[in-house]
């Protein structure tokens, strides 16, 4: 696969624009400066990029990891982020490796994408236990995306004693003192869950 070769530049230009929004820059800012001399080749050399990334990402033919790579370089422009992360939630379902799951899960977090959120509650019953642990990780890496997963909590959408004793504790104590109220309000009564609990909720997920 392209994404597997030494050098494969959608992973090269992704890497540098997350560095270069780390430093407080975007690709929009990129482009509004192609005219300077300096940087008019690297801004056309990276449209052609994205341009390639574009129809990779929604090639279903393709290799996962290209897929990914387009995906995940999609995402770091706010025109094309919407279908970046659309085929980056595709990728979390069991039928893929754990290691595509966890590179869909981590593209989607720096992302910062208003509905990944949405996406981690609507893949949450598919997932492994494994994998659960790992969104609970992802969701609560942001304040409003961690007050999504306890809303979702407190609707029962999510059943609490899903989820693990480490996650409970951080949610707990939350360094955001409304979060920990909340979050021991919803694990006070958590035992193990009945089986008629458990079959409901993937059985909504799944309908």
């Amino acid at each position: 696969s392209i994404a597997s070769r030494t050098g494969n530049p959608m992973s090269n230009l992704s890497q540098m624009l997350l560095t270069l929004e780390r430093a407080g820059g975007s690709w929009e800012q990129l482009q509004a400066e192609r005219d300077q001399r300096s940087i008019a080749n690297l801004a056309r050399a990276a449209q052609e990029i994205f341009t390639q990334a574009r129809m990779t990402a929604t090639k279903e033919s393709a290799a996962s990891e290209d897929r990914m790579a387009a995906a995940t370089l999609l995402c770091r422009s706010r025109e094309y982020r919407q279908a970046g992360v659309g085929v980056l939630a595709s990728f979390l379902k069991p039928q893929f490796a754990m290691e595509i799951q966890a590179q869909a899960l981590t593209a989607l977090r720096e992302s910062g994408a208003k509905d990944v959120p949405t996406i981690l509650g609507q893949s949450w019953p598919e997932l492994s236990v494994a994998m659960q642990e790992r969104v609970l990780d992802c969701w609560m890496s942001r304040r409003d995306w961690t007050e999504d997963v306890l809303a979702r909590l407190e609707r029962k959408e999510i059943v609490s004693a899903s989820i693990d004793p480490t996650h409970r504790e951080r949610l707990a104590r939350h360094a955001t003192k409304v979060i920990a109220t909340r979050a021991a309000k919803v694990f006070s009564s958590v035992g193990d869950p009945s089986r008629a609990q458990v079959v409901e909720e993937y059985r909504k997920a799944l309908a």
